[in-house]
């Protein structure tokens, strides 16, 4: 049978990079590829969450301390864009028929190493139809840090979970 070769993306954010495992057969091989992620001279940038849109060939980070999102390209991992989305981005979600990134808020850490912490109440939503990143709206929440978030299979609902406040909220994409 033929070897199955996949790829484990994971963000170092003390190194300001993503370092890219190759695993065959479920065995992580020696070879890694090491991506820098570092935007601003002097500063850490801190990668934090991964999202790999495997339909359209993309991937994404945010750097946490920078206030930014990159795009890559998934199969030779060159950056293709970056955004300035500012406060602390951290997980996010997306959908690959639309071509959306919704993109979530840093928890409170109560100071705990040096982690940035999130003001704002927000959801960003990203367009990459063009292959480029692109602000489109965001999506006020009432509630602070808004921090955990799925989206439906369909793409109709966004699953919001606040860190502070102990609600989850439902958004509907189309009306917000």
């Amino acid at each position: 049978p033929e070897s199955l070769k996949e790829k484990i993306y994971i963000s170092a954010q003390g190194f300001d990079q993503v370092n890219i495992l190759s695993v065959i057969d479920g065995e992580i091989q020696e070879e890694q590829e090491i991506i820098s992620v570092n935007q601003l001279e002097n500063i850490m940038d801190t990668p934090h969450f991964i999202e790999i849109d495997k339909d359209n060939k993309f991937w994404f980070v945010t750097l946490i301390n920078s206030g930014k999102v990159l795009m890559f390209d998934l199969d030779n991992n060159t950056i293709l864009d970056s955004i300035m989305v500012g406060d602390s981005p951290a997980l996010m979600t997306h959908d690959s028929n639309q071509k959306l990134l919704y993109i979530s808020r840093m928890m409170p850490m109560n100071g705990m190493m040096g982690m940035p912490e999130s003001e704002s109440n927000k959801i960003q939503v990203l367009d990459y139809s063009s292959d480029s990143l692109i602000s489109l709206t965001d999506f006020e929440l009432p509630a602070p840090a808004p921090h955990g978030l799925d989206l439906s299979d369909n793409g109709m609902y966004l699953f919001v979970a606040s860190n502070t406040s102990d609600w989850v909220y439902k958004i509907d994409t189309s009306t917000g």
